[in-house]
């Protein structure tokens, strides 16, 4: 069953973003929604041990609510890495 939170924003449903900050030292992040413009938290937890986000790369996630339901935060992130050398583009997918 799938919760709303006030925003009306269903929990479990996939949207796309942006990484807006990751510090892989300190181990969080925010995804930027391009859907309502809202930051998403990202927790190292989230992306496993070997696993961290690239500013601007795009992804793909589920948005999740904590126990009260204030805090939203990303999950089960798709990340889009691309990258450019000279005139050709690479794109990586990684499930986390």
């Amino acid at each position: 069953m799938m919760k709303n939170n006030k925003d009306n924003k269903q929990e479990n449903a996939r949207v796309m973003g942006r990484v807006k900050f990751y510090n892989r030292e300190k181990g969080f992040g925010f995804i930027t929604c391009s859907d309502d413009g809202k930051d998403y938290y990202i927790g190292q937890k989230m992306l496993g041990d070997e696993g961290y986000l690239i500013q601007g790369s795009i992804v793909e996630f589920e948005v999740k609510h904590g126990r009260s339901n204030d805090l939203t935060y990303a999950a089960n992130v798709l990340a889009f890495f691309v990258s450019s050398s000279s005139s050709s583009f690479v794109i990586c997918f990684s499930n986390f």
